[in-house]
């Protein structure tokens, strides 16, 4: 699939050269003529890369880049300023309101190529790296829950369902809500453990959380907090 790369620029001249030369480069392209359009644009079709002329009519180009880039919609798209202006002034404010790159006319077709590329290379290790990041959250979550739960029955340990009663505590306080706590233990646990060995013991308790689990709601907390004790 192509990436595609929206246009910004209300030159018709202009706007007829560079798009030539995108789709002469293998890219899909979209433009707008105005700050509307460009928003518009950029939020429903989430472009790979936006090229944008600072000349614009209305709010102008700088401003356009800087709501693009506070956007949360449209914040992770890389610009690209494509412009007539030469000053550093402009340069240095570009860059400070967010533009990943910048190039002034005249320019050589090739060298345009070649920083396109270099932006889309660095947005895809961008990408990567944010998959991996979210990897990494994902993974934490997991090792985070399973260090807050019983190894042999996955009920809540101790700690983790203290702090959660304490929680539900405060906000039936405040709120006025009931809040309801069930005790439970194994009668003659021990006998079990002596005459059939702790491996039936482990099947019982296994088997007595298996029915909190399924006795009460999805949202219910549920620990086992010691030996043969149970609370819900």
């Amino acid at each position: 699939m192509k990436p595609v790369i929206l246009v910004i620029e209300d030159s018709k001249t202009h706007l007829k050269v560079i798009s030539s030369l995108l789709e002469e480069f293998g890219y899909s392209v979209l433009y707008a003529e105005n700050d509307q359009e460009a928003f518009q644009f950029a939020r429903n079709h989430k472009p790979d890369l936006i090229l944008l002329d600072l000349s614009l009519p209305g709010v102008g180009g700088l401003e356009v880049c800087r709501n693009l880039s506070q956007d949360h919609e449209t914040g992770q798209i890389p610009i690209f300023i494509l412009t007539q202006k030469r000053k550093i002034e402009d340069k240095i404010t570009a860059f400070k309101a967010g533009v990943q790159d910048y190039l002034t006319r005249p320019y050589h077709p090739e060298e345009l190529r070649a920083r396109i590329r270099s932006v889309l290379k660095i947005k895809e290790h961008f990408k990567v790296l944010e998959k991996d990041k979210q990897r990494l959250e994902e993974q934490m979550e997991t090792i985070q829950d399973a260090a807050s739960r019983d190894s042999l029955t996955a009920l809540l340990s101790r700690k983790r369902f203290l702090n959660s009663l304490k929680i539900e505590f405060i906000r039936s306080i405040r709120y006025h809500l009931p809040l309801t706590l069930c005790a439970f233990d194994i009668d003659q646990f021990r006998l079990v453990n002596s005459q059939f060995g702790e491996l039936s013991g482990d099947i019982v308790l296994a088997g007595i959380a298996d029915l909190i689990k399924d006795n009460f709601r999805e949202i219910d907390f549920h620990s086992r907090i010691d030996q043969d004790h149970f609370l819900a």
